[in-house]
């Protein structure tokens, strides 16, 4: 084409150099150009589509991740003007895996070019000197600040807003600024003012649109937070070279202090993938980096590379899941401190950096002075957001409101109306928020489904609230009968903090709940729907279903006294020939109602009931009769097999192990007791206890455990518990906070009775010492999930 076609391409730098041209072009000029990341072959040709003759110039970025992408944008369109900005490690693997192979693709440019255009490269890229330019007939123009070069600068500077250096044009030394920080910015500004100089664009006009820049989204981008933090953007992409250009950066503007690094795993880089990451983790301490979390399966092997270089484990942190990173950064100290977030695109990194800016940026306050359906901000913050309405998200309820401006409002502080909408008040808890597109969630918004017991004295319920500091937001206590399915209402109790007190309201449905009553199928549809439940006993696992489901896998079996379901009683005798000792048991009540334990000893059946009658019977009729005046009518049963666990005196031990999943959404060990029930019963429930202990306590008194035997035993149980409720959750069932019953026989071997989704916990509160003590390591946990499940 007759006019300027200008082809931009390379490892690192496309696109800002794109901008920093275009702005500077763009002063005078009508050009085409391709925005964003849309550089692919295919986009650029439909791109082309969009030509008319009152074009000046055209300027693309062109991608060339993948082989013979260059000659397919060639195929499109002639470029007349060539930048190659770097060669590097970027899609290191599509391209061949070697620097050598990736210069070659980057050559299919310079090939398929107007062979007497403008080439430009970067004399101070080594990789650079691989390409392929001895058949080009045109001119190669070099720029750089190291070594020789036709657009040489001098005196390269961080100052503030950005960076300066000095560059003679025209035979006279000239000074430049450009918004953006980082030496590689320089180079990528330096190409610009190349190609605007041989196209005969003026100093002035050039150092204008160099300060006229404004740096692409994703890379590099600097957000001033409320505390007085720095957040860096730079989650467009990421490769080794683009790292430590990210680390100069952030060294340079951190000087002074704390700098913190989250960093994804850099992808597409083949064979140079755990090259490529030891790099990064070598640099780390080279930068001075206080802090850093890694997230994605590739960066375990940049945490390992710096700490083999001696960077401290406590300032390093890995994870391989998003929320668990998210929950360890949540509370982060981030005054005088500067934050970088980076990774490839596909590791999304920027729901991170989205993350920590919602949580640091903005502020809420609620006003009773304020008019319903109004939030103020100052024009700053509305500029951050980017719209005359804002979305208020409160529970299942939402409602757009009108911003108006209110400059005497710091930035980040966002006033709402206590009037949500007609009815429904704000209460003034401490909240968290967060911001999502244009959405304003304030929460988080938790529902308890309890007894008409706790409602009458909700005061019982305290004890659950010992985290609330931590926790937040709306927590209440309703009936199932309070729902308004229609207006997304329920009437309830809240936890006031300020008075360590419910109060009563009419309040947004929750967002999740967590269960602690039967429920019936139409209010378990309706939060299967709407919300997040869990502890769901709709369809309650019974004892039966239990052994049914988990028995299948041999190494759970193994943990399961033998069970099988009592269809008529003259299997009962069977049953107890083979094992001389076993359990009647309802396969639907807890609390040891309706088990019976039957013995043989000696050609006489020893029958004891869970209230404390026993009875030595003959025969199969004296048997008969007391099964039919003991057992639960119309309640199906089960039998099982007996395990020993008699100790000393007589004194029979089960343990109940709690576990629970908190804030990372994991199953984890909250505590173990023992239940030592009165010399010869049956059960070791509250009715016919001796006493309960610290399950450390009976295991070191009763088994002869050490610490370290005691600790391996622990995690045993959590190991089996943890895979039982593998396969209870892939079943459907939505958990949180579970109890297993449990007999760890002579041997130390441990058999698992039951597992319990409804267990007494509040009631605990209400008996002895000895059963309160393991209530503040279980009974606030399950908040700290709901607010997981959330999303505050």
């Amino acid at each position: 084409m007759d006019i300027p076609t200008i082809a931009i391409t390379g490892s690192c730098g496309k696109t800002s150099t794109r901008e920093f041209l275009t702005s500077i072009i763009e002063s005078r000029w009508n050009i085409l150009k391709n925005n964003g990341n849309k550089n692919l072959p295919l986009q650029i040709k439909n791109l082309l589509e969009n030509y008319d003759s009152e074009m000046d110039a055209i300027v693309l970025e062109m991608g060339m991740g993948k082989p013979g992408a260059g000659k397919r944008h060639c195929m499109n369109i002639i470029p007349n003007i060539s930048i190659i900005t770097n060669i590097g490690t970027a899609h290191y693997g599509n391209l061949g895996n070697s620097i050598k192979s990736t210069a070659l693709n980057k050559s299919e440019l310079i090939k398929g070019m107007k062979q007497d255009g403008i080439l430009l490269i970067n004399a101070d890229d080594e990789n650079s000197n691989l390409l392929e330019t001895n058949h080009f007939k045109g001119t190669i123009l070099k720029i750089g600040i190291n070594n020789e070069a036709n657009y040489h600068a001098i005196n390269v500077e961080y100052v503030e807003g950005g960076m300066s250096f000095y560059l003679e044009l025209n035979n006279v030394v000239e000074k430049f600024f450009i918004p953006a920080f980082g030496v590689h910015n320089v180079y990528n500004a330096l190409f610009a003012v190349a190609v605007a100089d041989q196209l005969g664009f003026g100093v002035l006009e050039i150092k204008q649109g160099l300060q006229d820049f404004i740096p692409p989204i994703k890379r590099l981008n600097l957000i001033e937070m409320e505390d007085g933090s720095t957040l860096i953007d730079d989650t467009a992409n990421a490769n080794p070279e683009s790292m430590e250009a990210a680390f100069k950066v952030i060294s340079k503007i951190g000087t002074n202090k704390n700098k913190v690094a989250i960093i994804g795993s850099m992808l597409e880089l083949g064979e140079y993938t755990e090259e490529g990451h030891k790099k990064v983790g070598s640099l780390l301490a080279k930068y001075d980096i206080d802090l850093v979390y890694a997230y994605g399966e590739y960066t375990k092997t940049m945490v390992n590379e710096a700490l083999l270089g001696g960077f401290s484990k406590d300032k390093i942190h890995h994870y391989n899941d998003r929320d668990e990173l998210h929950q360890s950064i949540k509370y982060l100290d981030t005054s005088n401190t500067v934050m970088l977030v980076k990774g490839s695109s596909s590791m999304q990194m920027d729901q991170t950096l989205s993350y920590i800016k919602n949580r640091n940026l903005y502020s809420i306050e609620i006003s009773q002075n304020l008019k319903m359906g109004t939030v103020c901000m100052n024009s700053k913050t509305q500029e951050h957001i980017n719209e005359k309405k804002i979305n208020l998200v409160f529970g299942q309820l939402n409602k757009m409101m009108i911003i108006r401006i209110k400059n005497d409002l710091p930035l980040g502080r966002i006033v709402l109306p206590s009037k949500f909408i007609d009815g429904i008040t704000i209460p003034d808890v401490p909240f968290d928020f967060y911001m999502s597109n244009n959405n304003l969630h304030i929460g988080p918004v938790i529902g308890m489904f309890v007894y008409q017991r706790y409602l009458k004295d909700p005061s019982q319920q305290l004890l659950r609230l010992g985290n609330y500091n931590d926790i937040k937001g709306l927590i209440y206590l309703f009936r199932p009968d309070s729902l308004n399915q229609k207006e997304l209402t329920v009437d309830g109790l809240y936890y006031n903090p300020s008075k360590k007190s419910f109060e009563k309201a009419k309040l947004p449905a929750p967002t999740v709940v967590f269960n602690r009553i039967p429920l019936k199928k139409s209010i378990y549809d309706f939060f299967k729907k709407n919300a997040t439940l869990f502890n769901n006993n709709y369809g309650l696992i019974s004892k039966w279903w239990f052994w049914t489901v988990l028995s299948k896998r041999t190494v759970l079996k193994k943990h399961l006294p033998e069970t099988i379901l009592l269809k008529n009683r003259s299997h009962i005798l069977n049953f107890l020939k083979k094992h001389k000792v076993i359990y009647l048991k309802p396969a639907k009540l807890a609390g040891g109602k309706g088990i019976i334990q039957l013995s043989l000893i000696k050609n006489q059946i020893h029958f004891k009931t869970y209230s404390g009658n026993k009875f030595v019977l003959n025969n199969n009729e004296d048997v008969r009769k007391k099964l039919k005046q003991h057992m639960i009518k119309g309640k199906q049963y089960i039998m099982q097999r007996a395990i020993e666990s008699y100790h000393k005196d007589g004194e029979k031990v089960d343990f109940r192990v709690y576990i629970q999943k908190d804030y990372s959404k994991k199953w984890k060990y909250s505590g173990m007791e023992a239940k030592v029930a009165e010399n010869s019963s049956v059960i070791s429930n509250s009715k016919n206890r001796y006493k309960v202990m610290k399950g450390e306590e009976a295991l070191r008194h009763y088994y002869g455990m050490n610490q370290k035997m005691i600790q391996s035993k622990i995690l045993q149980i959590t190991d089996v518990c943890k895979k039982m409720l593998g396969v209870v959750e892939g079943q459907g069932y939505n958990l949180g906070d579970v109890a297993f019953d449990l007999i760890i026989d002579k041997e130390g071997h441990i058999w698992v009775l039951e597992m319990q989704i409804d267990y007494a916990a509040e009631i605990k509160a209400l008996r002895g010492d000895d059963e309160q003590e393991v209530l503040p390591s279980i009974l606030s946990t399950p908040f700290e999930y709901a607010k997981a499940l959330s999303k505050f």
